[in-house]
């Protein structure tokens, strides 16, 4: 059996599916970093990392630091040296979704941070601009619970030293013309903050389970269209 093989072998034998699918991504990127493409797992996936939760449904979104990614190269890695099924950008691998979506853009891929698996490391995107992106979709157009619970657990997780998080990197992307939220994430740090010191103070427990996504509402119609503030 080759190494591949042999990798591929004890990823499946691992039981927690958000382990098994870090080091399904740990071995992707060893991959493509032999192709000279480095990759970088954004969205929900890096936030469950973390966040440290547990992900029964796990799907993964990679970017890349590569201007613009081969197909070819994807279709080496996932088809030839990977049993992975699909196509072009869309792919499974011992039940794990993968998707490549294009280049990741950051101004601060400096902040990216390293995971090490056994089977290679896993770059997640820098929890800076996670939180950046999560006060965005918070407030844009409608107000996001989903999003703002995500924003001020990474948040608070980072206050208790659960990860490192550059609080001044995160005001300069918040205020940057990108996302231009940085008053938004002044005030929720500061709603996170508070909530953690009463949290403390009464011996709360763990903040309640993410709430659930509200239902998609149909555009109002020029009928019930009123003037905005």
């Amino acid at each position: 059996m080759s190494r591949i093989d042999d990798a591929l072998d004890a990823i499946a034998q691992i039981g927690e599916s958000s382990e098994r699918t870090l080091a399904t991504c740990g071995l992707i990127s060893t991959l493509l970093r032999i192709k000279n493409v480095q990759s970088v797992v954004v969205g929900p996936f890096a936030y469950a990392c973390y966040a440290q939760m547990q992900d029964a449904r796990p799907s993964v979104l990679l970017q890349t630091k590569t201007p613009h990614l081969p197909v070819r190269i994807i279709y080496e890695v996932m088809a030839e040296m990977l049993p992975a099924h699909g196509h072009q950008a869309e792919w499974n691998l011992l039940g794990t979704q993968i998707t490549f979506g294009g280049q990741f853009v950051s101004e601060h891929t400096e902040l990216c941070r390293d995971l090490q698996t056994d089977f290679g490391i896993v770059s997640l995107m820098p929890p800076e601009q996670l939180i950046a992106d999560y006060i965005v979709a918070a407030n844009q157009p409608y107000q996001d619970a989903v999003s703002v619970h995500r924003a001020k657990r990474l948040m608070a997780l980072a206050m208790e030293n659960a990860f490192d998080l550059d609080w001044n990197q995160l005001r300069e992307i918040a205020d940057g013309e990108n996302y231009r939220v940085g008053e938004l994430a002044a005030q929720l740090r500061q709603q996170t903050k508070a909530e953690l010191d009463a949290a403390q103070a009464s011996e709360t427990p763990a903040p309640a389970a993410e709430p659930a996504p509200e239902p998609e509402t149909e555009p109002p119609t020029e009928a019930t269209l009123s003037p905005q503030d």
